[in-house]
């Protein structure tokens, strides 16, 4: 969680940084700056300003994260040991594998 939540906080710095610079972009940088801006938002996952979006079933780190903090939570509340599934997913997300819940 540590680890996705860091890399969510600077691919959110170089979005913001990328909008920025996109709005006094010439013809030359443009199409470089968009194919990169592409690259973020599919490592990173939905823009965080669209909160109405539906959520993607692709690996991001935003979905990792939010699995994770499920995850984690689910375990924490619980007054038992946890589940063989949650075993799993932690277990898997201790690999660096994104957990499926």
């Amino acid at each position: 969680m540590n680890a996705t939540g860091e890399a969510l906080r600077q691919g959110g710095s170089i979005r913001a940084q990328l909008e920025k610079l996109s709005a006094q972009a010439n013809t030359s940088t443009k199409e470089p700056m968009e194919a990169f801006e592409k690259k973020i938002n599919a490592l990173l996952g939905r823009c965080w300003r669209i909160f109405s979006a539906p959520v993607s079933q692709d690996v991001t780190l935003g979905r990792v994260n939010g699995q994770a903090g499920t995850l984690y939570s689910e375990v924490w509340q619980a007054d038992a040991e946890p589940t063989s599934t949650q075993v799993e997913a932690m277990s898997a997300d201790a690999a660096g594998k994104a957990p499926m819940l």
